[in-house]
This record gives structure tokens, C-alpha cells and sequence, in this order.
């Protein structure tokens, strides 16, 4: 059986919460469901109307929430995409594998689609009485499959079948130099492609994504990359020194210029991808040079960690259910220091309970799996 590494168990974890805590930002969270107030444009990022709207100063709290949206969702993605090329570069992985890998993910999705069935008909019959021009009906079975809250699991999958066994072929006649080469010039490559130089094809600018981030994990891999943690620690304080001095300053002149909420965005600050890589290589190299102790919770994290899929999938839709009973509570009239606090509150609670959730698909997934496997057998 494979050991595995508690230390990558606890980056996965943390990984995924912090993709939960930005979703609680996307613009599709709470303006499907509820009515916001009249100074509130339905088009753009609630979030950004909220923080912003304090004219003639800049609040501590709002730079805090700006780092965790420019960060913590691509970021979090980036740091599964660098994990995958850890664990997988320079090792091989047969087509049976890759076979379960593709149907495990297939399993989670259907199982998780249903669940989302679900809840879609809860806040049908809780919240369409009581407001039917603001609810827009998400239950649309083809979204299962190709919804932009999937989009991670196709990528993946697609990248595991299909592009990975290409890959392979010119693995290992890469040294040292030419593999760091690769990395830099994918990087370049993905950094130019965000946004303008390449058509607006969300799957495939993510698939490069994925590429950049299969060699630079399995850079730090193979080659055995370490950083002492003093110097690690270091460049950590650096980048977010630069960081918040950069987006105070932008923040302190948009103030001063008296511009509306509506013409935030922290686009304007940092490129968003050059924020989300810096991060997820700082967050993956502390990992890697990290040890933690086995035992209780070492087990604790792995077990975490393996629910990760059904977390997931579980938590986009559920936010949105969030804001309905937070809407109770009237939360358009909530500070910057309530609204961020529900955010933190109700990510671990959405953890909790798509872990929860995730043991029922795992449980049904092994008939299933042993299915697979007498399947399998017979083919070979």
C-alpha cells in the first residue's frame, strides 16, 4: 500500500478551504437568490461593494479580504495542479489506473450532482415563495458535467486519460537545466495567456494551467528542492510586505479620488495569476520542508484530506442555500467584521458537512469499485 505524506494530506486540506472562502466572494453567490439592496448593482461583485463603499478611508479588514480573493481560489487550485505533478512525475502510472482515477471522478460527480438535486429542490420550495422574480433555477443536469463549478474535474480527468500519457513519453529525456527552462517558459507562457493572448477557452487555459504545474511539482520532486525555513520564512514576509503596501497604496489613492465602489477591482491591483502562483509555490514549499508527527492527527488530516473531491463539489452549491438563511438575519445590513466572520463560520461548516457527505459517496463507491476492478481483470 502507498504510504502517504501527512504533510501533503494537510496542504490539501487547507487547500480546499481556502477555495471554499473565496467562492464566498463569487458574484453568483448571493445575487441569484436574494434581493439586494437598491445601491447594489446585481452585475458586479457584492463583495467588492461591501468593502469599498466606506468612503474616505481604507479599513485593515478589507485589505485582509482582497488578499483571500486574490489569492486563495486559483491559488488552492494551483496547489492541487502542483501536487498531481509531485506525486506522478517521473513515476508510472498504467491505463487501469488512470481508468479508476477517470470513473472515481465520474462516481463523485453523479453522486454530488444528485445531492446538489437535492438541495436545488430545497431552496425551490423554502425560498421561491417568498421572493420568485430573484431565484434563478440552477438544477440543469448537463451542468453536472460541464458547469464552470466542475470545471477542475474535467481538466483533471482529461489531463490524467489523455494529456499526461503524452507527457510521459518526454520525461525522461529532460535534465536538470532544460526541466527548469520548461517551467519558466510555461510560466511565461500562462501568464501572457490569461487574459488576452490567447481566445477566451476557459478549459484549455486551465489545462496549461495544469502543465505549468505538473513540471513544477514534479521540479521540487525530483530534483529534491528544499528552502530553509528561515529563508522561506523570509521570502513569505517579503511578498506580503510588498504585497499590502502595494494594495494600500492603490486602495488609499481610488479613496482620495473619490471613485465609486463599482470601479474596484483588484485586477487593477496585482495581475491575479502572478498573485494565485506566488502563493501556491510559497504554500507548497513550506509543505514540503515541513514534518508532521504520526499519529491521531496526522490520521485525522488524511482522512480529511482523501474527501477532498466530495468537498469539493459539496460546498459551490451549498453557499448559495448559506445566504438564504443568512438572508433571515438580514445580511445586507451586516458589517465588514460580521460579514467576514459568517465567511469564516460558514466555510467550516460547508467542510464539515461535504465531508460528511463525501463518506456516503466513499462507502458506495467501493461496490462500485470492486465492480470496476472484476471488470478490469477480465479485460487484461
Amino acid at each position: 500500500m502507498k504510504k502517504r505524506k501527512p504533510n501533503f494530506d494537510l496542504l490539501r486540506v487547507f487547500a480546499i478551504f481556502c477555495i471554499i472562502i473565496f467562492h464566498h466572494f463569487s458574484k453568483n453567490t448571493p445575487t441569484l437568490f436574494i434581493t439586494l439592496p437598491a445601491e447594489y448593482d446585481k452585475s458586479t461583485h457584492f463583495f467588492y461593494d461591501l468593502i469599498n463603499n466606506i468612503p474616505g478611508s481604507v479599513s485593515k479588514l478589507s485589505l485582509v479580504m482582497d488578499f483571500c480573493y486574490g489569492h486563495f481560489g486559483n491559488g488552492g487550485n494551483l496547489i492541487f495542479m502542483m501536487i498531481t505533478g509531485y506525486f506522478l512525475f517521473g513515476r508510472e502510472i498504467s491505463f487501469p489506473k488512470r481508468i479508476r482515477i477517470v470513473a472515481n471522478i465520474l462516481y463523485a460527480i453523479l453522486f454530488h450532482g444528485i445531492v446538489r438535486t437535492v438541495i436545488d429542490l430545497i431552496i425551490l420550495y423554502v425560498y421561491l415563495p417568498l421572493s420568485n422574480e430573484t431565484y434563478h433555477p440552477i438544477f440543469n443536469l448537463p451542468n453536472w458535467f460541464s458547469g464552470d463549478n466542475m470545471w477542475y474535474l474535467q481538466v483533471y480527468g482529461l489531463f490524467i486519460l489523455i494529456v499526461l500519457p503524452i507527457l510521459k513519453l518526454f520525461e525522461n529525456k529532460l535534465t536538470q537545466k532544460n526541466h527548469l527552462c520548461l517551467v519558466i517558459a510555461l510560466i511565461f507562457i500562462n501568464f501572457l495567456s490569461y487574459r488576452k493572448y490567447i481566445p477566451n477557452v476557459w478549459l484549455s487555459t486551465k489545462m496549461e494551467h495544469f502543465i505549468m504545474c505538473y513540471y513544477m511539482g514534479g521540479y521540487i520532486s525530483r530534483y529534491k528542492v528544499r528552502i530553509r525555513s528561515k529563508k522561506l520564512a523570509l521570502y513569505t514576509l517579503i511578498y506580503l510586505a510588498a504585497y499590502f503596501i502595494f494594495e494600500y497604496s492603490w486602495r488609499y489613492s481610488c479613496v482620495t479620488s473619490f471613485k465609486k465602489p463599482l470601479q474596484y477591482s483588484y485586477l487593477d491591483v496585482m495581475q491575479p495569476f502572478v498573485c494565485a502562483l506566488i502563493f501556491a509555490v510559497l504554500c507548497f514549499l513550506i509543505a514540503v520542508n515541513i514534518k508532521m508527527p504520526s499519529g491521531v492527527l496526522s490520521k485525522a488530516v488524511e482522512s480529511l484530506s482523501v474527501s477532498t473531491i466530495g468537498i469539493y463539489i459539496f460546498h459551490y452549491n451549498c453557499i448559495s442555500l448559506s445566504f438564504l438563511f443568512a438572508d433571515k438575519f438580514w445580511w445586507h445590513d451586516w458589517s465588514q467584521k460580521g460579514y467576514f466572520i459568517f465567511i469564516i463560520l460558514n466555510s467550516i461548516l460547508l467542510f464539515i458537512a461535504g465531508y460528511v457527505i463525501d463518506l456516503f459517496r466513499r462507502l458506495s463507491y467501493k461496490r462500485f469499485e470492486t465492480a470496476l476492478d472484476d471488470m478490469l481483470a477480465r479485460a487484461q
